[in-house]
């Protein structure tokens, strides 16, 4: 039962989206059903805590890529891509105040 109650946390709940504090919910939960005993609730909350971390690490790394991906599809400058022209212009800036010096 406590593995059938953990696959279904990690993949019917979509563990990505859940709260702390739904986490913890789940995890009382199933310690007062008697499905878990509280220790085991306890090691259960922080498994999906972990797992939930996990998760949105990977979206988060999955957005960024689709973002820079549609940056560079666009060919929209990036950050880097401003200051290495700012650097550029100043090295241009000092060149023509040595020429006139």
């Amino acid at each position: 039962m406590k593995e059938f109650l953990k696959q279904v946390a990690y993949t019917g709940i979509g563990i990505a989206t859940l709260t702390k504090d739904k986490i913890t919910d789940l995890g009382k939960q199933a310690a007062e059903a008697g499905r878990m005993s509280e220790e085991e609730g306890k090691k259960f909350v922080e498994e999906l805590q972990e797992k939930a971390k996990e998760q949105q690490k990977k979206i988060d790394e999955k957005i960024i890529a689709q973002v820079n991906a549609q940056l560079e599809k666009l060919n929209i400058p990036t950050g880097e891509d401003i200051g290495e022209l700012k650097k550029q212009l100043e090295d241009l800036k000092e060149i023509i105040k040595n020429m006139n010096g």
